[in-house]
């Protein structure tokens, strides 16, 4: 079996593999953090039933934390907490800061799709160069090029998204990249010059 050969099989067997365990871990991220959340509600929808004075005193302070006068925090309390619902809401995001949405019972499930499909996609660009069937340093260099401007591109792609300078992304995420592919490189080198 030629390089490139070699390159192409355990290219793509890893890069699914690995695809896999980032979509399965970023599931189980989502799945922890969603259980999490859907615990928390309940202990603070109970809290409500059972103590909604105490509650409101608990958001009466974060709201003066936040520079609201006592007066301001205490009206603002007494017209949420008219509703029970929203001033569950209100204290998931306002006091606790958890913004995850509990009824959607697939979010974990596609949030690990996505990162399955991303992964899979910007990972499978360097092995594209291997494709033709040739090996050699040229093909070896392209693709580290092409990987280069992969990272790039999607850094720069998430700090569009965020609202963050694209370009400090973009480099963010190709030096992360690079040293990653650096610290590979030289496992690889290293396990090759003892095995050998």
């Amino acid at each position: 079996m030629t390089v490139a050969k070699t390159a192409l099989v355990l290219g793509f067997a890893n890069l699914f593999a690995d695809g896999f365990a980032m979509g399965f871990g970023e599931f189980l991220s989502s799945r922890a953090e969603m259980d999490h959340a859907r615990a928390e509600r309940k202990r603070e929808e109970w809290e409500v039933e059972n103590a909604e004075e105490m509650e409101k005193e608990e958001m009466v302070d974060v709201y003066k934390e936040k520079g609201f006068s006592d007066e301001d925090a205490r009206e603002l309390v007494g017209i949420i907490s008219k509703d029970k619902k929203l001033f569950v809401d209100m204290m998931m995001a306002v006091e606790l800061g958890i913004s995850v949405d509990i009824d959607d019972d697939w979010g974990p499930f596609k949030s690990g799709c996505v990162m399955f499909i991303s992964f899979v996609i910007f990972g499978m660009v360097p092995l594209l160069v291997y494709i033709p069937q040739k090996s050699g340093n040229t093909v070896f260099a392209i693709a580290c090029a092409a990987t280069g401007v992969t990272l790039f591109a999607l850094g720069a792609f998430r700090g569009f998204l965020t609202a963050q300078h694209w370009l400090k992304c973009g480099l963010f995420m190709l030096a992360n990249g690079s040293l990653a592919a650096a610290i590979s490189y030289f496992v690889g080198w290293a396990v090759n010059s003892i095995v050998n």
